[in-house]
């Protein structure tokens, strides 16, 4: 039973006014571990989507650019490491990565535009 500050009883209406007013002082802590970084639902598919455009344009590209490509950009190997395992000279590996970059840039932005 509630009481008031004198500890006389309160009456059914005041006791749920008190109630009702506790429940809107009544804070939660918000745990900030919840939160994570993945994305959810539709950021997911969005980023599914785009990866699978980028992933079949990449597979369009010209086989020395996708090579290229491949060990320097997604490998990370330098661009003489890469003419060394390609038997060519490091220049040429630039060169095909430039035009792999430029094409898979242009072909989607040519997408976005038809979209």
């Amino acid at each position: 039973m509630m009481r008031n500050p004198e500890g006389t009883p309160l009456s059914a209406a005041d006791a749920l006014a008190v109630d009702h007013y506790r429940s809107k002082q009544h804070w939660v802590e918000f745990n900030d571990d919840l939160l994570d970084d993945r994305p959810e639902g539709i950021d997911l598919i969005e980023r599914s989507e785009a990866w699978s455009r980028v992933n079949k344009l990449f597979r369009n590209l010209e086989k020395d650019d996708q090579r290229a490509l491949q060990m320097v950009v997604l490998d990370r190997m330098s661009l003489r490491q890469t003419a060394q395992q390609l038997d060519v000279s490091a220049m040429t590996v630039q060169r095909r990565v430039k035009r792999g970059l430029n094409t898979l840039a242009n072909e989607l932005k040519a997408a976005q535009l038809g979209a």
